[in-house]
């Protein structure tokens, strides 16, 4: 868990292949628990960090 009291945040390590199957668990036990929808942003590693001009 990151950050701090009710709300934080989740970071999991997933295989690609699993990733749909921990989404959905995730959202099922989240609304029957909070009766509100997570958000959830599935991302993936990189190089590490790098400057980016937007």
């Amino acid at each position: 868990m990151t950050g701090g009291g009710f709300g934080g945040s989740v970071v999991a390590v997933v295989k690609a292949e699993n990733v749909q199957k921990v989404e959905d668990a995730v959202n099922a036990e989240y609304r029957k628990i909070s009766g509100i929808d997570a958000s959830i942003f599935v991302t993936g590693a990189c190089d590490g960090a790098a400057f980016c001009r937007i």
